[in-house]
């Protein structure tokens, strides 16, 4: 069996019921859509800035006044340390962690200059492949802070899976999906995004989950 056969079939015996689109056997990821709605419910949360969804006639553009890299850098970042924070020391509790991460970064260094810094990029070195075992690069919590900030400033698709835990981390933007497997726990995500001043909101009492 090839190491994404083996690394895909971990997750799925720990994230039961979840449907991974495996179109790209490089980078398998939870198709929150394709999975039945009720494995959903108190098995899908979301970590947020805002404590409820907004409606669809919201101004999301105001947003853009806060938390804009490029029009605010200095509120976007403390916004930004806040997840990073919260991310990180939720993953410190683990021992058992993949880590799919959605962009190649050896072909695309010429794009990621233009949210990172050249020391940055430095650390981005060790990482190989789509997907992989976090002991494969030695647990470097440099390289996987910087997957973070490239994700949370919308330049990659990342996410954690904390088998040990059963909790996955499926970070894309200012914001964070959180699945649960049979045994997991949100309450540690809820204390530690509680005390960083983030939110955890239950997507299953969210539109259009609690139409079903």
């Amino acid at each position: 069996m090839n190491k994404y056969k083996n690394l895909t079939k971990k997750l799925k015996e720990v994230f039961i019921g979840f449907y991974f689109d495996e179109e790209y056997e490089e980078f398998p990821y939870i198709e929150v859509d394709e999975t039945d709605k009720e494995v959903l419910k108190n098995r899908y949360f979301g970590i947020d800035s805002f404590p409820m969804q907004m409606n669809a006639e919201s101004a999301y553009g105001l947003l853009d006044t806060f938390w804009d890299l490029e029009k605010d850098k200095t509120r976007y970042l403390k916004q930004e340390e806040k997840f990073l924070r919260a991310l990180l020391l939720i993953m410190s509790y683990s021992n058992d962690m993949i880590v799919s991460d959605g962009y190649f970064h050896s072909e695309n260094k010429k794009h990621l200059k233009k949210v990172l810094s050249r020391k940055e990029l430095k650390y981005l070195k060790v990482i190989k492949d789509h997907i992989f075992d976090f002991k494969e690069i030695d647990f470097d919590y440099d390289a996987i802070n910087l997957l973070m900030k490239l994700a949370l400033r919308e330049r990659n698709h990342l996410t954690i899976y904390m088998l040990d835990l059963e909790i996955a981390l499926d970070i894309n933007g200012l914001y964070s999906g959180v699945y649960l497997g049979l045994n997991g726990n949100i309450d540690i995500v809820k204390y530690i995004c509680n005390v960083e001043g983030l939110y955890i909101r239950d997507r299953w009492n969210e539109e259009p989950y609690n139409e079903y």
